[in-house]
């Protein structure tokens, strides 16, 4: 029987805890309903003066033996109806998600920063690494699916080569994915954006203001703030049941409230015929 495993990193008492608190459900059932094998790494597998992200690089050596390794940031929650990606990948590859770059995104952009140009992959892998790079795509690297025994080669490369980056090891990884055509490209739905998906909705901006500012009268109004809350999180709702990995990136875990699985086996239970 193969052995296909789950994993994350979740390195630190605070990122720990938000996994335990937020993720852990959603991922047992995961988990379970797929035959994986769930590991969460809380402690670093390699000594290393970079950010703890780099430390997936280690783990082809650390799942040394086993078929597939499917790991997801310990930010990603996981959609009841979630489908699993490791049958999408080929066993020489890595299975990713690029970087939104579409015509949603840089709308998204413009409503919530107000910004007007938005970087090309050359311009991401020079500002941020300072990699100069034809590529014309940016792979996230939250979630990956590999066979560890055909990237070991590929991760101790990246590992040895690349210094610290603003976004940590996935620069540098993704330059190497391109330039090797290592690569087979997931769905977006393997690792859906919050933090762009919510820029689409301009009210977000308000919704924030009345949760966090005291400044703002209508913060203290209890049934208008917690009412801003519910919607927030309809939000989210609603986007796990056209998803099925949640990419809550930078820890935007204050957009759910703590029973939010059992909150979204309801809502989904209601939909089902």
């Amino acid at each position: 029987m193969p052995r296909n495993i789950l994993c994350t990193l979740a390195i630190g008492g605070r990122y720990e805890a938000l996994w335990n608190t937020y993720c852990r459900k959603s991922w047992e059932y995961f988990a379970e309903k797929n035959g994986l094998e769930l590991v969460v790494l809380n402690k670093p597998l390699r000594k290393d003066h970079r950010n703890p992200a780099w430390q997936k690089l280690a783990l082809a050596e650390h799942f040394e033996g086993a078929d597939r390794v499917l790991f997801v940031d310990a930010d990603i929650i996981i959609a009841r109806d979630a489908s699993c990606p490791i049958a999408l990948v080929n066993g020489s590859q890595i299975g990713v998600v690029p970087e939104p770059r579409g015509a949603n995104y840089r709308r998204s952009v413009r409503l919530w920063a107000g910004k007007s140009h938005i970087m090309t992959a050359p311009e991401y892998y020079r500002r941020t690494a300072k990699i100069e790079s034809q590529a014309e795509i940016v792979y996230n690297t939250g979630v990956m699916v590999f066979s560890p025994s055909a990237v070991r080669g590929l991760f101790e490369h990246v590992w040895k080569s690349y210094g610290e980056t603003i976004y940590y090891e996935q620069p540098a990884l993704s330059h190497e994915l391109v330039t090797r055509n290592a690569v087979q490209t997931l769905p977006e739905d393997f690792n859906t954006n919050w933090s762009i998906d919510r820029m689409a909705f301009p009210f977000f901006k308000k919704l924030d203001q009345i949760r966090t500012n005291r400044k703002n009268a209508l913060h203290h109004i209890a049934p208008i703030r917690k009412l801003a809350c519910e919607i927030r999180f309809g939000c989210i709702l609603e986007r796990l049941s056209r998803c099925s990995f949640l990419h809550l990136s930078g820890g935007q875990f204050s957009d759910i409230p703590v029973d939010w699985w059992e909150r979204h086996l309801e809502f989904e239970a209601a939909g089902d015929p």
